[in-house]
């Protein structure tokens, strides 16, 4: 089961890396329903869902960048550890920060909301156990710093505008 994980966050790692915020979402939806396998094979019903939930969100978002198509995402993301029997709460949460990451962010500001929403998913896992994806997320989380960094870094370089 674990090679379900591993192949779940080696298409995220592959989506941080993109320069085109359109590719960095598909590799993040392709991601999301391996890795849902992988939640569901270890019990974790709340992060399987907010997966498949991330899956459907990013789409959308590829097509209605309006901020209020994401009101019911977050509020699906936020309903989720009342509705399934299941301990990895912080997966919600990490489902609302993507939302807002998707419908209210682009370029550096999409990635830097994106390592939060890591962060928040590599602690739901560490805590759920998930070890498969503590490794996962740890790994997409210092791809996604390093890339930023490097982003950052040739914007600052760039020549000034002519007026």
């Amino acid at each position: 089961m674990e090679w379900i994980g591993i192949v779940g966050y080696a298409l995220v790692a592959l989506g941080m890396i993109q320069h085109s915020d359109i590719r960095v979402k598909s590799f993040i939806i392709a991601a999301c329903f391996v890795n849902s396998l992988y939640f569901l094979a270890l019990g974790m019903w709340i992060s399987a869902a907010v997966v498949v939930l991330t899956a459907f969100r990013i789409g959308v978002s590829m097509k209605f960048r309006h901020p209020v198509v994401a009101v019911p995402f977050v509020l699906l993301s936020a309903l989720l550890p009342f509705c399934l029997p299941s301990g990895d709460v912080l997966a919600a949460i990490a489902g609302v920060i993507g939302a807002v990451a998707v419908f209210w962010a682009k370029g550096l500001w999409l990635k830097r909301i994106l390592l939060l929403a890591s962060a928040t998913w590599i602690l739901n896992n560490a805590l759920s156990g998930a070890w498969i994806g503590v490794a996962g997320e740890s790994f997409v989380f210092v791809l996604g710093l390093r890339f930023l960094w490097i982003q950052r870094q040739s914007e600052s370089q760039a020549p000034c505008p002519r007026f």
